[in-house]
């Protein structure tokens, strides 16, 4: 059994806590310490970008396949994600 004390006064009793409370999480900062529950950057940005191609390829495309996706990795990290739609 596992008891929760909140802030505002009451309990609340049951057999499993789930520790939902976002990126800077009390339950995870007191099941594995401030250290390790902080909050780690990770070697990563973000670009998004929207084109188009010439109609007789994209009819090609479409006739071709029901959908085109690709995604490649880079040895330093990087990956791209392309989709035809």
């Amino acid at each position: 059994m596992v008891t929760a004390s909140f802030e505002d006064g009451p309990n609340a009793t049951g057999n499993l806590l789930v520790g939902a409370d976002g990126a800077r999480s009390m339950v995870r900062e007191y099941l594995l310490g401030p250290e390790k529950a902080s909050l780690q950057s990770l070697p990563l940005m973000g670009c998004g970008a929207l084109g188009s191609i010439p109609a007789h390829l994209a009819l090609k495309l479409k006739q071709d396949h029901d959908q085109v996706s690709t995604l490649s990795y880079h040895p330093e990290g990087l990956c791209a994600f392309l989709a035809c739609k």
